[in-house]
């Protein structure tokens, strides 16, 4: 709290009305992608005062293992084949839509196994990447992006633009162009395996696509 010319006070610490913030999501539009304030879990509370104004990622009222909270309900997530009341329990209803009481891939969107479970991804071709509902294409690095799935092997999505991972250098190579490469394997066999794997990947997932 504030008054008087000059100031005299101390600042007060920003409260969400469920909770505590997190601080590791974004509620700036023009954060990348996989930064944003996650809809599903937490909302962006918006606090202003006279001359200025932020926003907090802030969680919603409901709590494991209901988490989220729809038309005043406490909801479940739910993934791929799993049962659901509502389109937005499926990952919020983007690729999914609750279909009979189960979770199904929207048309268009495919079947796939992340890290962590059975999902629905955006079927695109092979020059592109899936970024939520859309196909974007992939990035040289040096180029705008909004998602670290767009930049080369070793490349991430920082400030908007795709640079080379801490850790790695750029090189010029006149076959492959620019690319980053790891200092302590400069014949980069291990980009050489990923980017065999990232190949075959994506010719099985075309050819098994909805």
């Amino acid at each position: 709290v504030t008054y008087g010319s000059p100031y005299i006070g101390h600042c007060c610490r920003l409260r969400c009305p469920y909770g505590e913030p997190d601080l590791s999501q974004s509620c700036d539009n023009s954060a990348p992608e996989d930064q944003k304030c996650r809809p599903l879990t937490h909302f962006c509370f918006t606090i202003s005062e006279p001359g200025w104004k932020t926003s907090l990622c802030c969680p919603r009222p409901c709590r494991d293992p209901t988490p989220l909270y729809i038309n005043g309900q406490c909801l479940s997530i739910a993934h791929r084949d799993d049962p659901c009341q509502t389109d937005e329990q499926c990952e919020g209803g983007v690729a999914m839509s609750c279909t009979l009481g189960t979770c199904e891939c929207r048309p268009g969107f495919h079947a796939t196994n992340d890290d962590r479970f059975p999902t629905c991804e955006k079927t695109c071709n092979i020059e592109e990447v899936a970024i939520v509902d859309k196909c974007l294409g992939k990035i040289q690095l040096g180029e705008r992006c909004v998602s670290n799935k767009q930049c080369p092997n070793f490349a991430e999505c920082r400030f908007g633009i795709c640079q080379c991972k801490c850790g790695f250098v750029q090189n010029v190579d006149s076959l492959l162009g620019a690319r980053c490469t790891n200092p302590d394997d400069p014949f980069s066999f291990n980009s050489i395996l990923t980017n065999v794997e990232h190949l075959f990947g994506n010719k099985n997932r075309n050819s098994g696509g909805v």
